[in-house]
């Protein structure tokens, strides 16, 4: 349930870089979202359009750009990539056990496409 609190959070920035840059609609906001993260993607699109209902970001779509998780083995050293989450994770190359996750951003907000203005906005 911790997406409503995520999506608050994105669009109270959202509307933020609208307003800087002098637009008058959020048209689309791409969300890169670590597999590791907890969060359930098919809610998020929901939760947003419940909290941007008569502002500029009403009607936006939200682009899910799945960001997989990487594994390095304690023993081995081989990286194995997961793109969903599991009970567990092992080395792929069986030569090792348990496998330590590399650092990542569990979520991050790639564009935000603003209309009426002449270039999307990366933040």
């Amino acid at each position: 349930m911790h997406e409503l609190g995520i999506m608050t959070d994105v669009l109270d920035r959202a509307l933020e870089v609208c307003q800087q840059h002098g637009g008058t609609k959020v048209t689309k906001i791409t969300l890169k979202i670590g597999v590791m993260s907890g969060i359930v993607a098919s809610y998020v699109q929901s939760f947003f359009d419940v909290l941007s209902k008569g502002t500029a970001a009403a009607g936006a779509e939200i682009v899910i750009e799945d960001d997989p998780a990487v594994f390095i083995c304690r023993k081995c050293g081989a990286e194995t990539v997961y793109t969903q989450h599991g009970p567990e994770y092992f080395c792929g190359d069986k030569k090792g056990d348990r496998k330590a996750i590399l650092p990542s951003y569990p979520l991050f907000c790639l564009r935000r496409s603003l209309l009426n203005l002449s270039k999307t906005e990366k933040i």
